[in-house]
């Protein structure tokens, strides 16, 4: 389980149909063999670590379900790092399991002030699961839905955390991990299989 708040920015300096190794420091300080950290938005475990670097693997179904396949993702591009959540740890963003449900385009980037819009087109089977003033993670990161279209929202993206991510350097036609809501996505189910009724809500 993740919060969606950023640690590190890390660089892929390899890549593989198995693989990736990923330059970092700070989420490997206390990181052991086997521990969970979300690439982009993508639960990996440690599978190797050394001093300035840690090798994920990367099973055939997550390659096929996201961009960390040889092709999709190449090397010296950046990737968002963070660390799963600790029970003692503060939520400051929301949470997020780093179980992606899809993969989403950038159609549209607006500089505001010192904030960036960012229009992300969506898949439209997580329609119902996107709300407006609702938590998505992009690429892993906890933001907050501003405007909804039919197929499209907006996320406001602040100055801190333009620095602290890799979302600076996203350009119109780039793509995204996408993560929605996981109580959005439950009560979705409980209302399809009948759990809830529906005039209950």
């Amino acid at each position: 389980m993740f919060t969606g708040l950023i640690e590190e920015v890390g660089v892929v300096r390899a890549i593989s149909s198995g693989e990736i190794r990923v330059n970092c420091s700070k989420v490997l300080e206390d990181a052991k063999i086997g521990d969970s950290i979300a690439v982009n938005g993508v639960c990996l475990s440690v599978a190797q670590k050394n001093s300035g670097y840690a090798v994920f693997r990367v099973s055939p179904e997550t390659q096929k379900l996201t961009r960390l396949a040889p092709g999709a993702l190449s090397v010296g591009a950046s990737v968002n790092l963070e660390r799963a959540l600790r029970y003692s740890d503060r939520l400051g963003g929301h949470l997020v399991s780093g179980h992606v449900d899809g993969v989403a385009r950038i159609v549209d980037v607006a500089r505001l002030g010192d904030f960036v819009e960012i229009e992300i087109q969506f898949p439209k089977e997580l329609r119902a699961f996107i709300a407006k003033k609702g938590s998505v993670a992009v690429d892993g990161i906890s933001l907050t839905i501003a405007t909804l279209k039919s197929s499209s929202f907006t996320v406001a993206v602040i100055p801190q955390t333009l620095s602290d991510t890799n979302l600076s350097q996203k350009r119109v036609g780039h793509e995204v991990h996408i993560e929605v809501d996981m109580f959005a996505r439950y009560v979705h189910h409980m209302i399809t299989v009948g759990v809830v009724p529906k005039e209950a809500l």
